[in-house]
């Protein structure tokens, strides 16, 4: 595979709507023709000393060592890093805030950590779009598919799962030099009866919902189509806020976090007296989120980082803080990537490290 082949995997975990005003993500340095021979999965890259060669490798970085813009001067912050990817013919491709728009977003994990309630975003960013996914399937393997499809999520309109719709019809195909139909003879023109199934799919699930389809289709090559519709899902967005259950207390939910590997130096700011109620969760508590939340009503924000000046404005408008002083992206970040893209490469494709 090549930088760009692996970039457009990395593209499909995260919408660009998920991108913040002013960020650049994606692959910034490195030659997309060049071949992959791994990946390196980091929140924070510092060359040293002791290090290998960065050849054939890609950099996935949560945020770029060298700021909001690339490095011009010799002084700039992360010039060395992008003087050795360019000597050694590496890559670095960044992720952003685009996670956080999705299950694979730091905010969503917290909040299924702790246990969060009727769930939507602190922040809205936009509604997810749904695409119309239509499988030609034959006759009497129509049942199978429609179960692993909806088992994978597809066809959920309301309080409704599984939903399809399909057809009859007679599909036509003629097998070539080294196929091995599940139906027809090489050389020979058949006609199978066939049916045409429909449902609707998020554009969060349509990987793994189209995955689970190919795995029980019984044909070698399946004919499937795409389409993007007008229906949209749920309002997606950066930062989570739900309900607490009423009996976790301020302590035990620092120890939850602890336990779960989020990092160490969790803090009150200030401990807050009985219950908490709504809570709301962010990688990164800023001006925007702090008005968000006090717009909702928000008690208390949980945020594994902070900027000093929007955590000032959210203790003057009564809202209490949780922030942690050495947050761990390992598990937030590295751990969840790593599996999520070792899911998507092909066998023998680069090594994810």
């Amino acid at each position: 595979m090549t930088f760009g082949e692996v970039a457009s995997l990395c593209d499909r975990l995260g919408p660009q709507a998920g991108a913040r005003p002013g960020e650049r993500t994606g692959l910034l340095v490195g030659d997309p023709k060049c071949r992959c021979q791994r990946i390196l999965i980091r929140e924070w890259f510092a060359p040293s000393a002791e290090e290998e060669g960065l050849s054939g490798s890609m950099l996935v970085l949560r945020f770029p060592p060298w700021g909001d813009e690339p490095p011009v001067r010799e002084d700039s912050p992360g010039a060395g890093l992008v003087r050795r990817l360019l000597v050694d013919g590496g890559a670095a491709y960044v992720v952003g805030s685009r996670l956080e728009l999705g299950p694979l977003g730091v905010a969503d994990q917290v909040a299924r950590q702790i246990g969060l309630r009727n769930l939507r975003p602190l922040v809205e960013a936009d509604s997810e779009p749904f695409f119309k996914l239509v499988v030609f399937v034959p006759r009497g393997h129509e049942e199978d598919v429609v179960v692993a499809l909806g088992d994978a999520g597809a066809g959920h309109i309301g309080k409704y799962s599984h939903c399809t719709f399909r057809c009859p019809g007679i599909g036509t195909f003629k097998p070539l030099e080294g196929a091995q139909p599940f139906v027809g003879e090489l050389g020979r023109l058949e006609r199978v009866e066939e049916v045409r199934l429909e449902t609707v799919v998020p554009e969060s699930l349509l990987d793994q919902v189209v995955a689970a389809m190919l795995k029980v289709h019984p044909y070698e090559e399946v004919a499937y189509d795409v389409y993007p519709v007008a229906v949209t899902g749920r309002t997606r967005g950066w930062g989570r806020v739900g309900r607490l259950a009423p009996d976790v207390t301020a302590e035990e939910l620092v120890a939850i976090l602890e336990d779960g590997g989020w990092g160490s130096g969790w803090r009150w700011l200030p401990c807050p007296r009985g219950t908490i109620n709504l809570v709301a969760v962010t990688d990164h508590l800023g001006t925007e989120e702090v008005r968000a939340a006090y717009v909702l009503g928000v008690e208390a924000v949980l945020a594994l980082e902070a900027c000093p000046a929007a955590l000032r404005v959210a203790l003057s408008a009564g809202i209490r803080a949780l922030v942690c002083d050495r947050p761990d992206w390992t598990v937030g970040f590295v751990n969840p990537l790593k599996s999520e893209l070792c899911r998507l490469l092909p066998r023998g494709g680069p090594r994810v490290e």
